[in-house]
């Protein structure tokens, strides 16, 4: 009966000290988040920018581009099928 119970305790010791590894330290990477987000301003790093002309020919040939192949209607041969095999 002793030596039952000392192999489950080895087979539990090791799982655990996983366990209290990933708890220790995915508190302390919250904690480093949470200093994080106190010490940046958000409206200090990011500024807006002024829209130029290539930005509306880049869209429109974008948009066109989109209509053309990415929204474009699948056709399906079926007797392509019966060619291949």
């Amino acid at each position: 009966m002793q030596l039952i119970e000392s192999t489950i305790a080895q087979k539990l010791f090791i799982p655990s000290l996983f366990l209290c590894y990933g708890f220790f330290n995915t508190s302390l990477a919250q904690e480093d988040g949470l200093a994080l987000n106190a010490v940046l301003d958000i409206d200090s790093l990011y500024a807006p920018i002024a829209s130029k002309a290539v930005h509306g020919t880049t869209a429109v040939n974008l948009i066109e581009e989109l209509q053309t192949k990415h929204y474009a209607s699948i056709e399906i041969d079926d007797s392509f099928s019966s060619i291949a095999f």
